[in-house]
């Protein structure tokens, strides 16, 4: 089968100015000639306003109109108000882990400090089952906080979702 015998390949030369493949062998393999727009497929004028819906003016002092927050949660119901406190709560434990992973860690990195001088001077080094604890610690604080911003995230973004319908 020849590329050029479908029928759709042929309007295809043909608009591309290829003809049906038989003729113009001379013509360079990457070179095209194309047929400039008609004049009458372009618009002759273009407006932004066109293609925007146009709405009424309303005026400055009502377009900035603050709404209270009883207008903002007025479709609220009481599944909804449920989720916004589960993801307040959970916001605010999230909000603590952050400043208790700075504690850990920093008593983790005194641990070790102690540890390495313990065993220079030769002494028992017990204070690698305190390394040991914070560690395991600080994997059940990340843990915890992956689960608790997932929470959050989930009540904020139901109640939202729902609220912006």
């Amino acid at each position: 089968l020849r590329p050029n015998a479908n029928p759709v390949n042929q309007g295809l030369h043909a608009r591309m100015g290829l003809g049906n493949g038989t003729e113009n062998k001379a013509r360079s393999p990457g070179s095209v000639e194309m047929e400039p727009p008609s004049s009458s497929s372009l618009p002759t004028e273009l407006s932004f306003e066109d293609d925007v819906e146009k709405a009424e003016c309303v005026p400055s002092s009502e377009a900035h109109k603050l709404v209270s927050l009883r207008e903002t949660f007025m479709h609220l119901t009481r599944k909804d108000a449920l989720l916004l406190v589960v993801g307040t709560i959970a916001a605010l434990m999230n909000g603590v882990g952050d400043p208790l992973l700075i504690v850990l860690f920093s008593q983790t990195l005194s641990s070790m400090v102690f540890s390495s001088l313990d065993v220079m001077s030769g002494a028992a080094a017990p204070s690698m089952d305190a390394i040991n604890n914070l560690v395991l610690t600080l994997f059940g604080v990340g843990c915890a906080l992956l689960v608790v911003g997932t929470v959050q995230y989930m009540c904020f973004t139901r109640v939202s979702s729902r609220l912006a319908r």
